[in-house]
């Protein structure tokens, strides 16, 4: 079973991988999306890099 992306983000802030605010501001973009025209972006890029399937 693959893992949702609250718990990928959740295992990148545990282990430091992104700060609280990056944490913070992930997390209410996956639980209130805005959709493609309004990108949310920080620092390091792209909030949520989209996951290729094959």
């Amino acid at each position: 079973m693959r893992p949702t992306p609250e718990q990928l983000l959740a295992e990148r802030f545990a282990r430091g991988e992104i700060d609280q605010q990056q944490y913070c501001d992930r997390m209410h973009t996956l639980r209130n999306p805005t959709g493609p025209s309004h990108p949310v972006l920080d620092k390091n890029g792209p909030a949520i890099t989209p996951v290729q399937t094959p």
